[in-house]
């Protein structure tokens, strides 16, 4: 199955040139929320391409910085090549230039979704989002509500980013990173958005999936011999992790070609590839750090304790990386002078401003 040579997925992927190039989201049709204020950028935003200058603001923030030291599929893992938020927002972004590029797709688009499809991330990944749901729904105002990442990173591109000002991107990136997500589901389009919304939104699975193989299998953090019918599926896919991701790639690519439209749902490739992330869902949950709630909630009550009223302890939380949370955790007598030490602190006198800021209104009507 994913055994093509180099020239043989070349010449595959050179029959897919620019076959979707008649649904290139222009920059013409770009808007921001403050089209006619200044901000910082102005400057370069009115002389180049608008996803560009989205693209320059995304890698500038601070919470494309803390993504450095969020969890990706390990909490404080110690080999630096075990990837991080970071890294596998990077991963995100080359695959999704890639296929922009190859199917005539913004290319500029694409990359400003990938680099901030994940900026809403909490500290230990999907553990903490559900901590924070639990937090949220014991509120009145949030009962039937879910801290959901993608939401969270609209949030902290238009409400939190430069001191509350924002980045002030346009709403094409937006819905993208507002749209990438699809959890344990599986990976459907929505017509609502951008080709390059959708393409992202297979990017991030792709690069994900082959990517946490990688970094819990071939480290040995998990035996494969536990778990055969993932590693029949795999090995069926190509020896290696760049073999799977451009097996997958190429069925996305073949897919899209033939529909019309960004797919990968009918194609074998597809098919196999719903299985693995099936599979791999099945083990998420028991490889990262033990008892991660225990250690939310003992740093999550200290929030509280020192807020004094001004702050929303589950926006704080939001915010800090994992190091913040094992740095005060691991303090044996927490004190307000504690959290000096993290990424967050420099946050605190602006988020008392955010006090009733909804966690969950990604507020887009605009």
């Amino acid at each position: 199955m994913g055994t093509l040579t180099v020239d043989q997925l070349g010449q595959e992927f050179a029959q897919y040139k620019n076959a979707l190039a008649a649904f290139r989201t222009s920059e013409t049709v770009a808007r921001r929320r403050w089209a006619g204020k200044d901000d910082a950028d102005s400057a370069f935003i009115k002389s180049i391409n608008p996803y560009l200058a989205d693209l320059q603001k995304i890698l500038q923030a601070k919470a494309s910085r803390r993504l450095m030291a969020k969890t990706q599929v390990q909490t404080a893992r110690v080999n630096e090549h075990i990837r991080t938020r970071a890294g596998h927002t990077l991963e995100v972004q080359s695959i999704a230039i890639f296929l922009a590029e190859l199917l005539g797709l913004n290319p500029w688009l694409a990359q400003a979704i990938a680099a901030g499809h994940d900026i809403g991330h909490t500290p230990f990944g999907h553990v903490g989002e559900t901590f924070l749901t639990g937090k949220l729904q014991a509120l009145p105002a949030y009962q039937d509500k879910r801290f959901k990442h993608d939401v969270f990173g609209v949030i902290v591109a238009q409400k939190i980013e430069r001191r509350g000002k924002g980045l002030n991107l346009t709403r094409q990136t937006l819905d993208g990173i507002l749209n990438h997500s699809r959890g344990s589901g599986k990976a459907s389009l929505n017509d609502q958005v951008s080709f390059e919304a959708n393409l992202v939104m297979y990017a991030d699975k792709i690069a994900y999936v082959f990517a946490d193989w990688n970094d819990l299998f071939t480290r040995n953090v998990l035996d494969i011999s536990d778990y055969p019918t993932l590693k029949k599926l795999m090995d069926n896919c190509g020896n290696s992790q760049r073999e799977r991701m451009w097996y997958m790639i190429g069925g996305l690519c073949r897919e899209s070609a033939e529909t019309g439209k960004i797919s990968f749902s009918h194609c074998e490739e597809a098919g196999v590839f719903e299985q693995i992330k099936a599979e791999m869902y099945q083990i998420y949950e028991h490889v990262n750090l033990f008892e991660s709630e225990a250690i939310l909630e003992r740093v999550y009550r200290f929030l509280e304790h020192i807020n004094f009223g001004e702050q929303n302890p589950a926006l704080v939380m939001a915010l800090m990386t994992d190091k913040d949370v094992l740095h005060l955790y691991e303090r044996n007598l927490l004190n307000i002078a504690d959290i000096r030490e993290t990424s967050v602190w420099e946050l605190l006198s602006f988020l008392r401003q955010l006090k009733d800021l909804d966690l969950c209104d990604p507020d887009l009507d605009w």
